[in-house]
Parts: C-alpha cells; structure tokens; sequence
C-alpha cells in the first residue's frame, strides 16, 4: 500500500487549501443574498396583509353592525374570534412549518387568507361573519412563525435580529394600513368593496411567496439534512411543547 503524505512534503498551495476552503465557506454563511432579502421581504409582506386584514374590522365595524343589524356584543364576538383561533394555531403552525417547511405552505396561507378575507366581506349574517373572521385567523397563524423561519434560513446569523426588528415594525405599518387605508377605501367604495379589495391583494403576495421563496440554500438546516434522520411526529412534539408552562402561560394570556 501506499504511505500518507508528509505535511512537509506537500506545495504551500495544498497546505493552504483546507483554510482556504473553511474561509470560502464562512463568507459564503456570512454574506447577505438578493435571494434571501427577496424570500425574507416575500415572507414579511404576509405578515404586513395579514396585520392589514386583522385591524381593518374596527374600521369596518359601523359599518358592518348597521348593515348586519347585530349589537356591539355581537359584533365584539365577530372581532376577537380571529384573536382566539389566531392564537390557539401559532403551536401547531410552527411545528407544521418545521415540518414541511415555508416553500409549500406559504403561499397556500397566504391565499387562503385571502379566500377568507373575500368571505368576510360577502357576509350576509352574524354566523358567516364570525366564521370568516375565524378563518381568517386559522389561515393567518403562520404568518409570524414563517418570518422566524425564513429569516433563519436564507439571511446569515450577523443581521438576523435586523431582520427581525424589520419584523416587528412591520407590525406598525400593517395595522396603520388596515386602519387608514381601509377607512379610505370604506369612505369611496363601502366597506364591502373595500374589504373584498384587501382580499384581492392576497395574489401578488402569494406569488411573491411562490417565486422567492423556493427553497431554503444549501447550507440551510433541514430535516433531509438532519444526519440521525429521526423525526417527531406533530403530536408528538405538540405535547412536548405543551409540557412547559411558559408557554402555556404565554398562550393563556395572548388569548
């Protein structure tokens, strides 16, 4: 057989290829992508509509008791629905995204929160109101787990908490264009028309969300990559999750 080569007898060249190659793969982690500014951008764009839709109900809410002829208590329950089913889904809208990840489920939420949205404003009754409203909310619960998740794996480490911070002041501009903008629009068109255009602005988001993000880079930790290859199952790691009681704590007041 053969002998292994001295390191002494190897060229400068091949002495420096193994750095060489760990400092290529390191920037290669560090650097900030077209790609992945466009997948993050794609997955906050849900996160602005869905704020949008959410807070447009207390502008639509003369409105919608005047022509539903239902009381300030019924209306009350129409309006906080969304924040019961939102809440109750963020658990399970995570663990699903971990599973399958965004590439497929995105733009399927984001369309489906769209569908919802376009049913709320053909509402003829109390019961089809609270429906929608709670539609609304099941579709729209992973929207905030799916910026984590996206941001996690198409930006580098260095301007993850940027990003998130990006995030969080979304949070501002979505609920002052559900406010304002949605007033607007109530003011010309009625708060029907006005909440059936909101639905129809699902579509360019969700191809946004179909067209960037594709799939997670190389590089990206994923359960094809998972070298033990085991797999929880969703109830499994629901129960696992329930188990603290910070989170249940956390979910309990949220609701």
């Amino acid at each position: 057989g053969g002998r292994l080569a001295d390191p002494a007898e190897l060229s400068p060249a091949m002495r420096a290829a193994p750095a060489t190659n760990h400092a290529s793969a390191e920037a290669m982690d560090r650097s900030l992508t077209t790609a992945g500014v466009l997948a993050f951008a794609s997955a906050l764009g849900f996160v602005i509509y869905q704020l949008a839709v959410q807070t447009s109900y207390t502008t639509f809410r003369d409105s919608i008791e005047a022509d539903l002829a239902i009381t300030l208590f019924q209306s009350g329950i129409a309006s906080s629905i969304f924040l019961v089913v939102y809440a109750l889904m963020q658990i399970p809208a995570g663990l699903i995204l971990d599973r399958v990840g965004p590439t497929p489920l995105l733009p399927i939420a984001v369309l489906a929160t769209g569908a919802s949205a376009w049913l709320f404003a053909e509402s003829g009754s109390l019961a089809m109101l609270v429906a929608s409203r709670a539609m609304i909310g099941f579709a729209a619960a992973c929207a905030f787990p799916a910026v984590g998740l996206v941001g996690r794996r198409w930006l580098p480490p260095w301007c993850f908490a940027l990003a998130m911070g990006g995030a969080e002041t979304a949070v501002g501009f979505g609920g002052a264009a559900g406010t304002f903008g949605a007033a607007t629009l109530e003011a010309t068109l009625g708060w029907r028309a006005a909440a059936a255009g909101g639905a129809a602005a699902a579509g360019p988001i969700a191809v946004m969300a179909a067209g960037f993000i594709r799939r997670a880079p190389p590089a990206a930790s994923s359960p094809a990559g998972d070298p033990s290859g085991a797999r929880d199952s969703i109830g499994r790691a629901f129960l696992e999750v329930g188990r603290h009681r910070v989170v249940l704590l956390c979910a309990a007041v949220y609701a």
